[in-house]
């Protein structure tokens, strides 16, 4: 990878995971008055009155998934550019 290293592309994978669980009807979902953010995997729970859970598994999960559709994409289009 020359521009684009994989500390980089960590970087972007996290910060789209975290943008994609606010979007609301993709990355979130109500059950009643609580609040649940991430896709495909939960990693934020808001339940009312300043109550939250934070899921770190789901997060890295979210994460390794984004990263490596970034990376298919990446190498995608390097192929088609050659």
């Amino acid at each position: 990878m020359s521009i684009i290293n994989k500390k980089f592309l960590i970087l972007i994978a996290l910060i789209l995971t975290v943008l994609i669980a606010f979007i609301p009807n993709i990355g979130y979902w109500n059950e009643g008055t609580y609040k649940f953010f991430g896709i495909p995997a939960q990693w934020l729970g808001y339940y009312g009155d300043g109550q939250f859970s934070f899921e770190i598994w789901g997060l890295l999960l979210n994460v390794f998934i984004i990263y490596f559709i970034l990376f298919g994409l990446l190498k995608l289009f390097k192929k088609k550019i050659k």
